[in-house]
């Protein structure tokens, strides 16, 4: 698992903001909640790269009923979608910023 970046909650906003940062590219996030969500299969926020939105975000329960976000980061020049977490951050203790975690899919 990699930190490929870092975001900070706003709660009175229910958005999030920050970076994403590999060796390849780095662009300021934006995560906010999608305001037009009617469904349980649409995204509970919509991702934003340097104000181009890129992806989206799901609001998720693990094995041990802990919540997490999911994301999906899409760019035409990306090989592939990113597939990512939203985790506390590590050396942190300020409950608002968490770390993009991402893991290289098995093949």
């Amino acid at each position: 698992m990699a930190t490929i970046g870092t975001v900070t909650f706003n709660p009175e906003k229910d958005e999030f903001t920050g970076n994403l940062t590999t060796i390849a590219a780095k662009a300021s996030l934006k995560i906010i909640k999608n305001g037009f969500k009617n469904g349980d299969k649409q995204p509970d926020y919509r991702v934003y790269a340097n104000n181009a939105e890129c992806g989206a975000a799901w609001k998720k329960t693990n094995q041990e009923g802990g919540e997490y976000i999911s994301l999906k980061i899409d760019d035409p020049s990306l090989p592939a979608a990113i597939w990512a977490n939203l985790g506390r951050a590590a050396n942190q203790d300020d409950d608002d910023v968490f770390a993009l975690i991402w893991e290289r899919p098995a093949r």
